[in-house]
């Protein structure tokens, strides 16, 4: 079972592109005063924040 009650979510491959579903994901997180942490590998932000980089790195065999 998971807790409903997550307040600080980290969103890989966030984008603030109009239309894109992590877009309105992320807005509704953010309009629910959750603390949301965006994850890209090249935009420095994301809905005004300060992007993260992706510390995960693809591995041969399609394992991370």
């Amino acid at each position: 079972m998971y807790s409903s009650n997550a307040q600080n979510i980290a969103i890989p491959g966030a984008s603030d592109t109009t239309g894109r579903p992590v877009d309105r994901a992320g807005c509704y997180l953010l309009e629910q005063a959750c603390t949301v942490r965006p994850v890209h590998p090249a935009r420095r932000t994301v809905w005004g924040l300060a992007a993260s980089r992706s510390r995960l790195s693809a591995r041969p065999g399609g394992h991370c």
